[in-house]
């Protein structure tokens, strides 16, 4: 496990494809050079380092990046287009951002234990690869979108310990794609939607 500084030079690693720093105790902003990997596909920064200063505006220039991991890194804002994007754990509050609605090729999002609030967006429905979206140990509020599943690819939605109310949405498993489904422990009412009997696909079901 390595501790202090990140200080080395990045920009000469001109091939570099992968860099991974996961579960170290490093304390210090991350080294600017890092923007200059454009080869860069897979960051992973998450668990017990404390990096400082943000995500910097230029990470925008790793244009190949499609996996960015910063579970339990301290993390506060908002990021760029990513295939895997993964910020649980952290102390991001408010709602999910607007800024989102842009994540076309996003295929899983975990917001998971974060003090996020307010409603589930619709745009959340309109990203059309999402398969994976966990959003448990949350405040969102209100009632399950109902088309959270229109795009045809979800297979795992978990939204366990949130203050969700109303019905379950019988289009749930309309798309016979879901395999994990976590509504546990929310506000959720009413008798159970006879759909979710009919969803061959459903391998986990946590409800209550």
């Amino acid at each position: 496990m390595f501790n202090g500084n990140m200080s080395w030079e990045f920009s000469e690693l001109k091939k570099l494809e992968i860099l991974d720093a996961y579960i170290n105790v490093f304390n210090c902003s991350l080294p600017l050079s890092v923007i200059d990997l454009t080869n860069l596909s897979q960051f992973f920064l998450g668990y017990y380092n404390q990096f400082d200063g943000g995500i910097h505006p230029k990470f925008g220039k790793l244009v190949n990046l499609v996996h960015l991991d910063f579970a339990n890194y301290g993390l506060k804002g908002n990021l760029n287009s990513l295939k895997s994007l993964d910020i649980s754990n952290n102390e991001l509050i408010g709602g999910i951002p607007n800024e989102f609605s842009g994540l076309h090729e996003l295929t899983l999002l975990n917001l998971s234990i974060n003090r996020l609030h307010g409603e589930i967006p619709t745009f959340i429905a309109e990203l059309p690869k999402l398969e994976v979206l966990k959003l448990c140990h949350n405040n969102f509020t209100r009632a399950i979108p109902s088309k959270l599943v229109q795009n045809g690819k979800l297979t795992e939605l978990d939204l366990l310990t949130n203050k969700l109310i109303g019905l379950v949405p019988k289009s749930l498993c309309l798309r016979k794609r879901l395999k994990i489904l976590i509504l546990l422990n929310n506000f959720l009412f009413g008798s159970l939607r006879a759909e979710l009997g009919q969803c061959y696909t459903l391998q986990r079901v946590c409800l209550g």
